[in-house]
């Protein structure tokens, strides 16, 4: 391949790297590559068709590696001539071309000069009529008459001349004007958002910092995506803007329309006839499929020919034509007399979003080639137009109406052009020159530029700030009802949060009293039962001499102090149970509540519904742990242990009385019943006292487990809380923003729509001050295609009326 050829196919890939072809791009590389080889022509086509067996940008810049150095920076320049051609330098062209660069180990300082060299060199050049000095000064004299008498005569005149030029260039510099104010606005905007997402940022850590002690499994599993979500929701929302504004600047120095339309509907066609292209030549050979966007110039005008929309399989063209809205500053929506088709009219709804002005182009398809059919059209070339019959126009307009208002866009307020292609197109053949004019006259193609060209001289700067602006706000505006709807359900799912935290204690608090109470009762009933023992054992054993260890070896027979410890077990494992239940019954419902949230562009229907689970086990499990623990807390007590009668003193305290029964001057029943005595006497102190020791240090040991289980069950629900009130919080300072932002948006451009009325006059350049300034009175709601306004202002009923034509909005004054 020769250094020429993979040259130009690295350009090629430039190219459409914005993935846009303009026919101003198309002249520098034919005039700068004129002769190329069959080979390098087909790989073109394929690179601009997106073949999958296209040539790899790779491979083109390993063999571009291999050059010399004055070869490479050849190469980089012309690149950069290329890239500014189109009057917009791309990021993703500086991008490509600064990657190579430094691919090519080429000093990029050198680079950003050449750039900088060639954007500041650029000048818009708006193309001039040629004009004889006579039609000039008709010209002027026409556009005096049309200023004070508004006469659409005058006006046609006007429209076919430089006056029509001047009005483009005067459209650039107010669009100029209102894209500064719309910048500044929206990089303030991205400011905002970004200290937003440095805030999510600092929660998220935190998150990861507190849920590590849960070893990740609670519930701030959930948080910590919904902060990775609405930070990724950020930074998308700072990407668009971005985008967007780019857009705008692309656009600035023209007014674009972009020709949308299914696949086969007659957009390549239709802007050959507009344009005067006529061929899809592109110094490569013929392009089978359009993959990019086609931009050309026509009376100063930048016509925008999409990929076909809607077609199965066709996602990519879809998102490819999805791609121009933010540049058109109108839309000419092609649609086919054959196929009027509800779904045909689905992208609409995008259009509508983005409050796009439309024109719909109704192309009548009737083959008219056959030599037979050609004559029968030339004897009426507008006999389609006027016909009433079964055939006529009427129904199928009636059927477009009926499909753009399902849509929110007005039938009223929208116009549709019926044209006929076909008749057009043959119209340019040379072999119908005597009939030519016949049928472009029959083609309805001069009506459509006669509308068109009115539309911009009339309202063209106000659709122009309606793209600008509107542009803008659509994003504002969209950030602003997400984060609406979010905070709504997210504002939902904190209340719920916050009443099962409630339900949780105020149950566990019960369950609480209850155990603590059955635990009592159940040590004050052994103890009873001890005391009864006690009188028995009196009765047996007043005369043992060794009635310490007979003491000893009944409790350990009797088993009570076992018994005690089973049953408090038993108590505290119910207790245990009751508050797993509870806590994964109220983790379970929250489960399925969150499932239930209707977040947008956040995901959480895949959240895993049986978590509760882990929770109980992992989060609370510790803290009810504790209170298990309590029973071994007593195994070391003397209430646990036997032998501990004999460290009480019981046996010492025993000792002798066998001595006082036998030396007593009582009689024997009496001896024996006062050593009885003696014997209860003595040991039933000695049960109360270990009674209230133990019921002590059961309290105090069950108040300090459960209170540190009643801490963890609030701090599980307390964390989720905070983690949700801090996104609440950094969410509703993104929507007080974008709320802020978008009214704004709404009063520069209802102050533009006063000016282009004559009810405001300004001679100097808009304002953010002027803006506030006139407008301090007016406040505006927006409901979709509704305006609703609240203003000093007045306006009649036609200018009204002239307005929502204008703008294809019900605008509508209090």
């Amino acid at each position: 391949m020769e250094t020429q050829e993979y040259k130009y196919l690295i350009c090629v890939y430039l190219l459409v790297i914005d993935a846009e072809i303009h026919s101003k791009e198309i002249e520098f590389l034919t005039s700068n590559f004129p002769e190329l080889g069959v080979y390098t022509k087909e790989q073109a086509e394929k690179i601009m068709s997106d073949a999958e067996d296209k040539i790899e940008l790779s491979t083109l810049i390993d063999i571009f590696k291999n050059e010399s150095d004055l070869e490479k920076n050849n190469l980089i320049e012309i690149l950069i001539q290329l890239s500014i051609n189109d009057g917009f330098f791309h990021s993703n062209e500086k991008e490509f071309i600064k990657n190579l660069a430094k691919e090519s180990h080429l000093q990029l300082s050198n680079i950003d000069q050449l750039i900088d060299k060639y954007e500041n060199d650029f000048k818009v050049n708006y193309l001039e009529k040629k004009q004889s000095l006579y039609s000039n000064i008709k010209e002027k004299f026409f556009k005096k008459l049309h200023d004070i008498t508004e006469n659409e005569y005058f006006e046609n005149n006007l429209l076919e001349g430089n006056t029509f030029v001047e009005k483009v260039k005067e459209i650039a510099a107010r669009a100029s004007n209102d894209l500064d104010l719309a910048s500044e606005k929206m990089l303030d905007f991205n400011q905002k958002l970004n200290e937003n997402f440095s805030e999510i940022d600092e929660n998220s850590k935190k998150i990861t910092k507190v849920d590590s002690k849960h070893q990740k499994d609670s519930l701030l599993n959930f948080i910590e995506k919904l902060n990775k979500d609405t930070k990724d929701d950020i930074l998308k929302s700072i990407q668009i803007n971005t985008e967007v504004l780019e857009k705008k600047k692309y656009t600035i120095d023209y007014f674009s329309i972009a020709f949308l339309g299914r696949t086969k509907a007659g957009k390549s066609t239709f802007h050959k006839v507009i344009t005067g292209e006529e061929t899809d030549d592109v110094g490569v050979g013929k392009l089978r499929t359009t993959r990019y966007n086609r931009v050309f110039n026509w009376e100063n005008i930048r016509v925008i020919d999409t990929p076909g929309i809607g077609a199965p399989g066709g996602k990519e063209d879809t998102d490819i034509a999805r791609s121009i809205i933010d540049e058109a500053d109108l839309v000419c929506y092609l649609v086919t007399n054959d196929a009027i088709q509800e779904t045909e009219f689905n992208f609409l709804t995008e259009l509508k979003d983005k409050n796009k002005p439309i024109f719909i182009i109704l192309n009548y398809k009737e083959n008219i080639e056959h030599p037979k059919r050609l004559e029968r059209f030339l004897k009426n070339p507008k006999a389609w137009l006027e016909n009433k019959d079964d055939k006529s126009l009427n129904g199928h307009i009636q059927r477009i109406n009926e499909m753009i208002s399902k849509y929110n866009y007005d039938p009223a307020l929208i116009e549709v052009i019926p044209i006929h292609l076909l008749a057009a197109r043959l119209s340019k053949d040379p072999q119908n020159h005597k009939s030519s004019k016949a049928l472009l006259e029959g083609s309805n193609i001069n009506h459509y530029n006669k509308i068109i060209k009115q539309t911009i001289f009339r309202n063209g700067h106000l659709k122009k700030t309606q793209n600008i602006i509107d542009g803008c706000n659509y994003q504002t505006s969209l950030t602003y009802h997400k984060t609406k709807h979010n905070i709504d359900e997210l504002k939902k799912l904190l209340k719920e949060i916050k009443e099962e935290k409630k339900g949780l204690i105020s149950y566990f608090e019960q369950e609480q009293k209850k155990t603590k109470q059955a635990i009592i009762n159940t040590i004050n009933g052994i103890h009873n039962q001890i005391r009864v023992d006690l009188k028995q054992f009196a009765k047996d054993e007043y005369e043992n001499k060794d009635i310490g260890k007979a003491w000893e070896k009944l409790m350990n027979d009797k088993g009570h102090y076992a018994t005690l410890k089973l049953n408090i077990e038993d108590l505290i494992e119910d207790f245990q149970k009751k508050i797993q239940d509870k806590l994964k019954e109220s983790l379970d419902e929250l489960s399925i509540n969150i499932a239930k949230l209707d977040i947008q562009h956040i995901s959480v229907d895949t959240f895993d519904y049986k978590f509760a689970a882990n929770i109980t086990l992992g989060v609370v499990g510790a803290g009810l742990t504790t209170i298990g623990l309590l029973a071994s807390k007593y195994a070391v007590l003397n209430a646990w242990n036997p032998t501990g009668w004999v460290a009480a003193g019981i046996a010492a305290a025993l000792t002798g009385l066998g001595f006082l029964i036998n030396f007593s001057l009582d009689s024997k029943e009496t001896k024996i019943n006062k050593a009885i005595d003696k014997v209860v006497e003595t040991i039933e102190p000695k049960i109360k006292e270990n009674e209230n020791e133990m019921i002590k240090n059961f309290e105090n040991g069950f108040k300090e487990s459960t209170q540190e289980l009643k801490c963890k069950l609030i701090t599980t629900y307390d964390d989720m809380i905070d983690g949700l009130e801090n996104i609440l919080k950094i969410l509703n300072s993104i929507n007080h923003n974008a709320k802020e932002y978008s009214d704004y948006f709404n009063k520069v451009m209802f102050f533009r729509a006063l000016e282009h009325m004559g009810k405001i006059n300004l001679n100097k350049l808009l304002t953010e001050e002027l803006v506030y300034k006139a407008l301090s009175n007016t406040t505006i709601t927006r409901e979709k295609e509704n305006l609703l306004i609240s203003t000093t202002y007045k306006l009649k009923e036609d200018e009204l009326i002239l307005l929502n034509k204008a703008l294809q909005l019900k605008i509508k004054l209090n």
